[in-house]
């Protein structure tokens, strides 16, 4: 056969190899094109000729292989033997291996080494299930897909190993230092992969592995020395995380934990366990939050005032007195939203912990703690997915639950921290723009599925909203325009609809950064402000701008419209909410309450109350009436 290092341009079967993808000591990766469909795939093949015996044992093998289907496994979807050397046709995944993607000596956060040991861990759970082991976990081996999932590949083949194992050709050098210590006495076992897994899992979080040196060397480690502490490598990791890597890693395979999934769990709960964990409110108890499927008013001790409205503009009503907080955290407030019946508020201060509040009591009532960085967004569903949150972390995790239980329902991972993430009106769907700020990712909510990933033509997206009728997502950037995409037909069922990407630039709409965007709920205008310090009211379709409001005097932080669309408040940096007329721009009433910069506000869902958050670290609840 032709030499395998210049395949470049042949042809293998029905695909010609386009470009080398990967290269290992015993195998070369191409991405190869049908020659009829021009489907792009994978294709492996071996440095080596296999005899007919040989052959024949490979297909069978292959053919068991080809059958296991797992979300984290990466599907055999062809093999064949060409000119008597194996080949296997695999999908493509573009964002290469986590080898690739890590730089040498990079450490990974706790919660990202969770979440793919989690990933990892089950399918290896399927793969034990199904009386199989993978016997070559390794960094190289580990993919990822366009939602930033593992994708596990490269199970071991006994025919090829056995093949190689008599041959003079060894097997890399790169597999030794995951090689569990049984594995030298000819024992491949399930507790095998168990011992692998726990020996990335220690070289992520501490950026070297825990065995090193010559192969000799890896082998009398393996075998005989214990890897050094993790906690004297990584600062603030919670001694349990370390004891559960520590029993993976044992020399003895009884020892190590009863299966994958126990692995798996057991470094999950692990990881919650904080050093000096503590709450970041102040309350006393907590109970589960029962939202009621229709809109009720929070019940406060004050009296209940009667609804705003744009026509309140007499001079008694222009400030608004301070009240009490409802809550104060340990951090300020960069992100709050009321629950569907007007009776909760979801709020998240500067860390990790989201906080649900009963608005009448004032005292939490639920808290998450499912994030290890820090919580970026958190927004209610609407009405259909009334017991859900969606919230956001600077590790680009993505994780929606239920607001009772507290239980995740769905999750994640973007490649960059979050900055915004907004419901579609129905609760299908979730938008997000990372910090990178060059591209919307529309999401799933309940499958975590990517749905559509559009590449922004201005850069720095840093705010964004979704229409009240699903038509449109607008987002800002820090250069004052924006970008507006359509997605109706989507919405209204046809699914596809959401690859044919229809979008429309707005250069320069605002003369500094916008950093707060909000839709009217039933005018399809949208109200957009920034560093300014004004907010402009605009219909992008026509392009008319009927209102500009400029009474803040400092730079605009949130902006939400009332329910009815007659009112605005928006936030500032100048230490006030307010409340003004969307058709005249008269302001209505002012909020002083807080003493530093607001950095959100949102509206009741009955329109009677106003919520604001501060970096004076307090949540107020306030009616725009006195």
């Amino acid at each position: 056969m032709a030499d395998q290092l210049v395949l470049v341009g042949k042809q293998i079967g029905d695909y010609r190899l386009e470009r080398l993808i990967g290269r290992g000591s015993t195998t070369e990766v191409y991405e190869g094109r049908h020659i009829q469909s021009q489907r792009q795939l994978a294709v492996k093949i071996w440095h080596t000729q296999l005899v007919e015996s040989e052959r024949q044992l490979f297909l069978h093998e292959l053919q068991m292989l080809s059958q296991l289907t797992h979300i984290h496994l990466l599907r055999i979807l062809q093999f064949d033997v060409q000119y008597g050397v194996p080949v296997v046709y695999m999908e493509e995944l573009p964002h290469g291996s986590l080898r690739q993607r890590l730089r040498p000596g990079q450490r990974v956060p706790l919660s990202l080494v969770v979440t793919y040991m989690k990933q990892l861990s089950q399918a290896l759970q399927y793969l034990h299930d199904n009386r199989l082991t993978h016997l070559n976990m390794k960094p190289e081996n580990i993919l990822l897909d366009g939602q930033n999932n593992v994708m596990l590949t490269d199970i071991w083949i006994p025919s090829i190993a056995h093949h190689f194992a008599s041959s003079t050709k060894q097997i890399g050098l790169n597999n030794l230092p995951y090689m569990a210590p049984e594995r030298f006495q000819k024992q491949s076992l399930p507790a095998s992969d168990q011992y692998a897994l726990a020996v990335i899992a220690y070289e992520w979080l501490s950026g070297r592995s825990p065995f090193q040196g010559d192969p000799a060397a890896l082998i009398e480690q393996h075998r005989l020395m214990a890897p050094a502490p993790l906690r004297g490598q990584v600062e603030n990791l919670p001694v349990e995380v370390e004891r559960v890597i520590l029993t993976a890693l044992a020399k003895d395979p009884q020892q190590r934990f009863a299966s994958m999934a126990a692995f798996a769990h057991a470094l999950e709960a692990a990881s919650y366990q904080t050093q000096g964990a503590r709450k970041t409110y102040e309350t006393a108890h907590v109970n589960p939050v029962h939202v009621p499927p229709h809109n009720a008013a929070p019940s406060h001790s004050s009296s209940s005032p009667s609804q705003p409205g744009a026509q309140q503009t007499s001079p008694h009503t222009m400030t608004v007195a301070p009240v009490s907080p409802i809550c104060m955290l340990k951090e300020p407030i960069v992100s709050l939203d009321w629950s569907p019946d007007g009776n909760y508020i979801v709020t998240v201060g500067s860390g990790r912990v989201v906080s649900i509040w009963d608005v009448a009591a004032k005292k939490a009532v639920q808290t998450y703690q499912r994030h290890r960085a820090k919580v970026q967004r958190v927004a209610w569903g609407p009405q259909t997915m009334r017991n859900t949150i969606a919230s956001a972390s600077s590790e680009g995790h993505i994780q929606i639950w239920n607001a009772n239980s507290g239980m995740q329902l769905a999750s994640w991972l973007e490649d960059a921290p979050i900055q915004h993430i907004v419901w579609s009106p129905d609760g299908q769907f979730l938008v997000s723009i990372n910090i990178a700020g060059d591209n919307i990712k529309i999401w799933d909510a309940k499958t975590s599925k990517l749905v559509a990933h559009y590449k922004s033509k201005i850069q720095h997206l840093q705010v964004l909203d979704w229409s009240a009728d699903g038509k449109y997502i607008v987002a800002g950037n820090t250069e004052g325009s924006m970008q507006m995409w359509f997605v109706g037909i989507a919405m209204d069922g046809d699914r596809e609809a959401f690859q044919r990407e229809q979008t429309r630039v707005y250069q320069k709409t605002a003369v500094n950064a916008i950093k707060a965007l909000s839709w009217s709920p039933n005018k399809g205008l949208l109200a957009y402000g920034g560093s300014s310090k004004s907010v402009d009211i605009w219909n992008p379709i026509t392009g008319i701008s009927p209102v500009h409001y400029a009474k803040h005097v400092d730079q605009i932080l949130a902006i939400d419209w009332s329910p009815d669309g007659a009112a605005i408040a928006s936030a500032s940096a100048d230490t006030s909410v307010q409340v003004w007329d969307s058709t005249k721009g008269k302001m209505i009433c002012a909020y002083r309450g807080h003493s530093e910069s607001v950095n959100v506000v949102k509206w009741s869902p009955n329109g009677k109350w106003i919520a604001s958050g501060s970096n004076d670290k307090a949540i107020h609840v306030w009616s725009p009436e006195q």
